[in-house]
């Protein structure tokens, strides 16, 4: 089967900044959730690209993660 990214793809994530969400966001993914989640997957640790704040759910983040290498 074909791998979602090649290796070296960009995976770009603009979430909020919580791990406990409301009604309207039922299931956010901190920063720090998202390292870990991503590493595990097979990415490098992600890049904090910026953060604004929120008058939902404290703040949102944009960060990015590459695809390691295959092989």
């Amino acid at each position: 089967s074909k791998p979602p990214l090649k290796s070296e793809g960009r995976l770009v994530v603009v979430e909020y900044n919580v791990n406990v969400g409301n009604y309207w966001v039922p299931h956010p993914l901190s920063f720090e959730a998202f390292c870990a989640l991503a590493m595990r997957a097979g990415f490098t640790a992600p890049q904090l690209l910026a953060t604004r704040p929120s008058h939902f759910l404290r703040e949102i983040y944009a960060a990015l993660a590459v695809a390691e290498e295959s092989g």
